[in-house]
């Protein structure tokens, strides 16, 4: 099994991260400085929680 490592912090990673992971993997459309790049994003639960803690203006936690 291939490891996944987070592209925000570069750590290996760990059993709940990858249970939790999220992944955003797609073409990149027009209108960005990567048009028609592929992106593979893989971030791990604590950088995923600085995220939606420190960059989000609005959250995207729809809590059920």
């Amino acid at each position: 099994m291939k490891r996944i490592i987070c592209n925000i912090c570069g750590k290996k990673f760990k059993a709940f991260d990858e249970q939790g992971e999220l992944g955003l993997h797609t073409r990149l459309g027009y209108g960005s400085v990567h048009d028609g790049d592929k992106l593979n994003l893989d971030i791990c639960l604590h950088c995923l929680d600085n995220v939606i803690i420190h960059l989000c203006k609005i959250s995207p936690i729809e809590e059920e």
